[in-house]
């Protein structure tokens, strides 16, 4: 508890606080710097909305697109080697539209980062996105017709 929890009076100089009220107890950060002092291991990419907010909207064209390379860097300095990185241009099968995703190649298998959805789930059991092609900083590769996992196509290595 002490590397963790903040509590001067009884020698804790940790990170979080608990602040106690009413009808509920809230664990969270403390300190100056916003939520970039704890995450909590995560990296949460926003939703559309939040980038579409009027207080910034109209200080670029697209926020969503013109911070996703940050987004991106972030992962690579987290640790993330570049192979395991791909942005991938999908078909919304349910809207009907062409979309950009992050896949992330683990351990456990790739897994989905979109700002569409609440949670990174595994990349078999998103049926809703049909891959057109994808690209990293090494190498692109074009997609057929997703049976089971993706089907290479074509691919080059720069």
């Amino acid at each position: 508890l002490r590397r963790w929890m903040w509590m001067p009076q009884a020698g804790l100089k940790g990170i979080f606080q608990m602040s106690f009220m009413r009808h509920v107890t809230i664990l969270h950060g403390v300190g100056v710097g916003g939520g970039s002092l704890v995450y909590a291991n995560t990296l949460p990419r926003p939703k559309r909305p939040f980038f579409e907010s009027p207080s910034w909207a109209h200080l670029a064209g697209d926020w969503e697109e013109e911070l996703a390379p940050h987004y991106d860097t972030a992962l690579r300095m987290l640790g993330v080697p570049e192979s395991r990185l791909r942005i991938a241009i999908v078909q919304d099968l349910q809207k009907n539209v062409p979309h950009a995703i992050l896949i992330v190649y683990t351990d456990g298998g790739p897994v989905i980062l979109d700002n569409q959805m609440k949670t990174t789930p595994r990349a078999d059991r998103v049926s809703h996105y049909k891959p057109i092609f994808s690209i990293n900083r090494e190498a692109w590769w074009l997609h057929t017709k997703p049976r089971g996992n993706v089907t290479v196509v074509a691919s080059a290595a720069q």
